[in-house]
Formats: C-alpha cells, sequence, structure tokens
C-alpha cells in the first residue's frame, strides 16, 4: 500500500501547524514532530482505506482511494476526527471519539442485549486501561441516558441541554488545557 505522501506539499495556515505539530503529528523520543502534514494525511489515508482489501478491493483500488482521502483532506473539504488523526497507522489503532452502546430488553440476542453490552462496556473499560498503562492522556465522561447525539441542538428529542452543556465545558477546558497556555473559557450559557 502506498504510505507515502499522494500529493505535493499541503498548505496550512501557521496556527494549523502549530496545533498538528502539538497534537497530531508523530514525535520523537525527545518529543518533536517526525512527521510533515502531508505525512500524517498519507498515513490517515492509507489506514483509512487498507480494510477495502479484506472485502476484495485490489491493491491499485486500495491505492487509489488512499489517494481520494488523501486529496479530500489535502483540500481541506474533511478532516477526520481527532482520535483517527491521532491513532491511524499506529500500534493502538483507536480511531473513535465516542462509543454509543445499545441495551435492549434481553439477556442475550448476540447483538445489544443486556449480557451483548456488559460485554463491550467491557472490552471500553480494557481499552481504557490499555490508554492509561501506555500514559495516554485521556478522560472517559459518562452520560447515563443522554443517547447518541445528545449534544447536537438539532436532535430532537436527543437532545439534552444539561448534559450538552457540561460535555461543552469539559471539551472547552481539555482544549485549553492542551491546545494553550491560556485557561479555557468558561462555557456560555447554551
Amino acid at each position: 500500500m502506498n504510505t507515502s505522501p499522494v500529493r505535493g506539499a499541503v498548505e496550512l495556515s501557521p496556527n494549523a501547524i502549530t496545533v498538528l505539530e502539538k497534537r497530531y503529528l508523530l514525535k520523537d523520543d525527545t518529543g518533536r514532530p517526525c512527521e510533515k502534514a502531508e505525512d500524517l494525511f498519507a498515513r490517515v489515508a492509507s489506514t483509512i482505506a487498507a480494510p477495502d482489501a479484506k472485502y476484495g478491493a485490489s491493491a491499485g483500488a486500495v491505492d487509489a482511494l488512499a489517494d481520494a482521502f488523501y486529496e479530500v483532506m489535502a483540500k481541506r473539504l474533511f478532516m477526520p476526527n481527532s482520535p483517527t488523526l491521532m491513532n491511524a497507522g499506529r500500534p493502538l489503532g483507536q480511531l473513535s471519539a465516542c462509543f454509543v452502546l445499545p441495551v435492549d430488553d434481553t439477556l442475550s440476542n448476540g447483538k445489544s442485549g443486556i449480557y451483548d453490552t456488559l460485554r463491550a462496556m467491557a472490552l471500553v473499560h480494557q481499552f481504557v486501561n490499555a490508554l492509561a498503562e501506555a500514559r495516554v492522556k485521556h478522560e472517559v465522561h459518562t452520560y447515563p441516558g443522554a443517547g447518541h447525539a445528545f449534544a447536537n441542538p438539532s436532535g430532537g428529542s436527543r437532545y439534552k441541554p444539561d448534559a450538552a452543556r457540561d460535555a461543552w465545558q469539559k471539551t472547552l477546558v481539555f482544549l485549553g488545557r492542551y491546545l494553550s497556555k491560556q485557561k479555557a473559557p468558561a462555557a456560555a450559557g447554551r
């Protein structure tokens, strides 16, 4: 698979480069970035395209998909979530930012019964423990009963204003802590 940059240099603002260097680019043992934006985009694009080979895509088709994904990132038409940028092509490989676990009113149905969801929760906790053991900074917050899209005002009945306010406040604090030297602002009443 093609893991080298598939296009020319990516044009980014100085601020974008600073964010990439602090949060997303691979770093050496001294903490200095050892890849550029082009390498990051190629790493992510290759990782995203790779599973297609398991479903019968040829090496050429996988490389073409990686090229296309690289291009949409390079043109800033689409950017994957932070866990994808940070973890694609790395040993942990966790690309999800959120785990939504449904629970059906049955002990087990092989998918989302009570015991099936309990198993899924155990796997999430196992992953969180692996992050802690690897000394990866992370935070886990649970919003019981909030469901998927609870922080999206257009989510209709799923929208939970109190949980959303808390989640956005925690997000601002997290970003302030890790992306700037200034303290994160208090969330405005949403």
